[in-house]
């Protein structure tokens, strides 16, 4: 009795690329189009690259000198000569520490409260049967203001001498109050604008469909078909 072997072929060697000359074509992308020249992007970027030079490197260095020049010679617009004075003076000024400890509050108000009143809303949305449309479109038209809109606006309705705010107050016999100009309610003002303007972003974009997809909670026993068993699995209700 004979074996017979039948030794199976080696598969072919993948296709080994040619090595890049000069003048090899480079693609964008898989399926895009084949450049001949390397240098082609790097022309493409350098508007944007000349851009973003002339209007945000050079202030910013411009700047930093202006910084480093001695207090009374840094208006004229000169550089002269170099110091720190104007450093130290700003970190030995009693009025700096103040201010980073009122943006770290307003920071830390802000946010809690953002989230907070997002969640809120995203709850609120889901309990809603009928006008959620319509409350969705409430919370999105701050979301569609540009910052200096909405600054003006609450400019409009906080101004102490003729805002509508004080305007109801008088109505009802309150004092006028000085809001913006008040050092003890301007930062509560500010924080109540932050959350009025970015409050919506939330529900609209990651609280709300986290909660809408989250199943909701029935007392009623699960109906069942003649001839099939109840479903099996933990209830999502609290027991």
């Amino acid at each position: 009795m004979t074996t017979t072997v039948t030794r199976r072929a080696d598969p072919p060697a993948p296709p080994q690329a040619a090595p890049a000359t000069k003048h090899s074509r480079i693609h964008l992308s898989e399926n895009g189009p084949a450049l001949r020249h390397g240098s082609v992007p790097y022309w493409l970027i350098l508007p944007v690259g000349l851009f973003l030079a002339v209007f945000s490197l050079l202030p910013f260095v411009w700047a930093v000198l202006i910084s480093l020049q001695p207090p009374l010679l840094a208006s004229s617009g000169q550089i002269t000569s170099f110091s720190l004075r104007n450093f130290e003076n700003v970190l030995t000024d009693p009025a700096t520490l103040k201010s980073l400890v009122v943006t770290i509050w307003y920071a830390f108000l802000s946010t809690v409260l953002i989230i907070a009143v997002s969640v809120a809303t995203a709850l609120a949305l889901k309990a809603v049967r009928h006008g959620a449309g319509a409350y969705q479109l409430v919370l999105i038209i701050p979301l569609t203001l540009a910052p200096p809109v909405v600054v003006i606006l609450w400019q409009a309705l906080f101004d102490p001498s003729s805002g509508a705010v004080d305007g109801i107050f008088k109505q009802i016999g309150l004092p006028n109050q000085g809001f913006y100009e008040s050092t003890h309610q301007a930062l509560y003002v500010l924080v109540a604008m932050a959350v009025w303007s970015n409050a919506g972003f939330g529900p609209s974009s990651s609280c709300l469909p986290s909660v809408l997809s989250a199943p909701r909670c029935s007392r009623r026993p699960p109906s069942t078909a003649p001839g099939r068993s109840a479903p099996s699995g933990r209830s999502p209700c609290p027991s």
